[in-house]
């Protein structure tokens, strides 16, 4: 009986000027059944995970230790990321979720296309809400304390028209 470390030759091998050596495979032991298994709860999902990157974007803008116009690119920068979030990854779910095919990755972590979908919206209002309390309480009174002012679309018309 073959033990953990023998050699066993599984074959010959031709070498260099036609010499013949024998290919040798180490045996190792197969793992048993009863070892542990790796089950969705030990992975994160995809789209909820890049949601919280694009987090970490929002909390730079959030982080008044940071100058003012960099605050107020960075979230230009998280929603830039969060339409092509939505344009590019959340389709490809919503596909799976409602297309006639079938789907083409499945989430690691377990969830369906519809739970991913559910999960997706609730963190992103969560996110979208903190982006524009992040203007409106912080980053916009601090712009007209610089002298800078926020223009509505419709103030822009009257005024230039």
């Amino acid at each position: 009986m073959a033990r953990f470390g023998d050699t066993r030759t599984i074959g010959v091998a031709t070498g260099a000027a036609g010499s013949r050596m024998p290919f040798r495979r180490r045996i190792v032991p197969l793992a048993k059944k009863s070892q542990k298994t790796i089950g969705p709860e030990a992975f994160i999902n995809r789209e909820l995970s890049w949601l919280e990157f694009n987090l970490r974007v929002l909390e730079e803008a959030e982080n008044e230790e940071n100058p003012l116009l960099e605050r107020m690119k960075f979230l230009a920068i998280f929603s830039s990321n969060l339409d092509e979030f939505f344009m590019v990854r959340v389709a490809g779910v919503r596909e799976q979720a409602f297309g006639d095919g079938a789907p083409q990755d499945f989430a690691a972590d377990g969830l369906t296309a519809s739970e991913q979908l559910r999960a997706i919206a609730a963190r992103s209002q969560e996110l979208v809400a903190r982006q524009y309390r992040c203007l409106r309480e912080s980053i916009g009174p601090a712009m007209r304390e610089a002298g800078f002012n926020l223009l509505s679309s419709s103030t822009n018309e009257s005024k230039f028209a």
